[in-house]
């Protein structure tokens, strides 16, 4: 050529009979000649135009002839180098190149070797889409006026990310309630860990746990970074969830908190009850049912318990608890009470018994209207009652506890029979003949008993006197008559007396014939 790139060196070329010649090569001061041999180191040249004059002489006869060629060598473009920030990467994202230097009149051209992924044109480095390991990039810059080239480059290495890592919580879906753990699939031996999310989410970054109960509920995306402990190389991964809240508050009570072993209670739920599902439960020993809350106090054992009430809510599935403490205690000891008889007549008074322990009981007896009961002893005023069939209710209830049970017993009270009135005519008697009795009143259906004191000649039966074979006196005659059908009797009577005839007094008329 007669033009050089200023690298390398330039060989010459003769033509002609050079069998028997001598040589020298001269040219102008700053071109680096080899006089013996034509040799042109360009690289060691000063950039210009020269003229090489060669010289050749024949051996023999000393004589010398010249000639030469002209040469010029352009200067290589101005020094440029390049980087790409870091000389060693982890294999994701792009490297792009930086050039330092004047690169305003180059064409460029970047090669390196097979498996870096390398834009020869741009020097742009697709990291991630490249084979892990050390690279030379080798980059050319060529003058585009002289079509000189200079090369440079940079060394890198590309470190592998660690070995894929997955996440997971178990589930997507959560209720705002306890906490998640994650569980963390593939090698985690030699990484380091971070966690995160958006605001909101209770999230531990050091070990991806998730305070459920403290989230905002909604959905998000846990971010989870896995770096390689030695080359500090980082990939990410992650999962996504979603936080619903917990149905609203829901409170539940029975009205009170201590009740007496009887009848049930009802459960009264407060708050938003539309949309959701119950389920009650608690200690055995209650019958508690468990869709309504509905407690069967009587046919639960007495003691404390706690009522849990969960509430789950309908589209959701989220439930929440709430529940309350009740106490059931004991009805008193069982207690039964008699009047002896249950079948009365209408007279006098009938006094209760009791059976069972009465020692810490309060008592108080009822009946209806009709019979006349002391409340508060049970004490029948037979007598004062209206004849008929009674239930008296006895309530006793227990002094620490205040529950009460009730038993009762039924009587009847008969009435008496209807009035009867006896009498014998006169009140006053001489003590002869017979007397005898007459009733007023109804006598159809009674029997009838008269009585008195020892003198008097009494039919206990019918009610006649022998006068005569009575002692003088004052007589108080009982008559006692007996309804036939109830047995009940009521009395009446009359007070007599029995004047004794005068002292025997005899007559005679001396003879009794005349």
């Amino acid at each position: 050529n007669t033009v050089f790139c200023k690298t390398s060196v330039a060989l010459v070329k003769r033509t002609g009979d050079t069998t028997n010649i001598n040589s020298l090569y001269s040219s102008a001061t700053g071109l680096s000649l080899d006089g013996a041999t034509g040799k042109i180191d360009v690289a060691a040249s000063t950039a210009g135009s020269y003229w090489i004059k060669y010289q050749y002489t024949n051996k023999t006869t000393g004589c010398s002839d010249t000639t030469g060629v002209g040469i010029k060598i352009n200067a290589l473009p101005a020094a440029v180098t390049i980087s790409y920030g870091n000389t060693v990467f982890c294999k994701t994202g792009v490297a792009l190149v930086k050039r330092t230097g004047d690169t305003t009149n180059i064409n460029s051209l970047y090669s390196s070797a097979t498996g870096l992924s390398l834009d020869a044109s741009t020097g742009k480095i697709d990291v991630a889409a490249s084979t892990a390991g050390s690279y030379w990039i080798k980059y050319q810059y060529t003058d585009k006026t002289t079509s000189c080239s200079d090369t440079t480059g940079v060394g890198i290495k590309i470190n592998a990310l660690p070995a894929a890592v997955t996440i997971s919580y178990g589930n997507t879906v959560f209720c705002k309630t306890g906490v998640a753990l994650v569980k963390r699939t593939g090698d985690t031996t030699n990484i380091n860990s971070l966690y995160s999310s958006a605001t909101g989410l209770s999230l531990d970054a050091s070990t991806g746990k998730i305070d459920v109960a403290a989230s905002t509920a909604g959905s998000y995306w846990i971010k989870y970074q896995y770096t390689n402990k030695t080359t500090g190389c980082s990939d990410t991964t992650g999962v996504g969830i979603k936080i619903n809240a917990l149905p609203a508050a829901v409170t539940i009570s029975y009205g009170n908190t201590v009740f007496c072993k009887t009848g049930v209670a009802l459960v009264k739920r407060t708050g938003d009850t539309t949309n959701i599902n119950s389920l009650y439960s608690s200690a055995t020993g209650l019958s508690l049912d468990g869709a309504t809350g509905k407690i069967d106090v009587a046919a639960s054992t007495a003691g404390s318990y706690w009522i849990k009430y969960q509430y789950t809510d309908k589209t959701t599935s989220c439930s929440d608890t709430t529940g309350v403490g009740i106490k059931i205690n004991a009805l008193p000891t069982a207690v039964t009470i008699s009047y002896g008889n249950t079948v009365f007549c209408k007279t006098g008074v009938a006094l209760v018994k009791r059976t069972g322990d009465t020692t810490n009981i309060n008592s108080l007896y009822s009946s209806a209207t009709g019979l006349s009961l002391d409340a508060s002893t049970g004490k029948i005023d037979v007598a004062a009652s209206t004849a008929g069939s009674y239930w008296i209710k006895y309530q006793y209830t227990d002094k620490t506890t205040s529950c009460s049970d009730t038993t009762g017993v039924g009587i009847k009270i008969n009435a008496l029979p209807a009035a009867v009135t006896i009498s014998y005519g006169n009140t006053v008697f001489c003590k002869t003949g017979v007397a005898l009795v007459k009733r007023t009143g109804d006598t159809t259906n009674i029997n009838s008993l008269y009585s008195s004191a020892t003198g008097l000649s009494l039919d206990g039966a019918t009610g006649k006197i022998d006068v005569a074979a009575s002692t003088a006196g004052s007589y108080w005659i009982k008559y006692q008559y007996t309804n036939k059908t109830t047995g009940c009797s009521d009395t009446t009577g009359v007070g007599i007396k029995i004047n004794a005839l005068p002292a025997a007094v005899t007559i005679s008329y001396g003879n009794t014939v005349f």
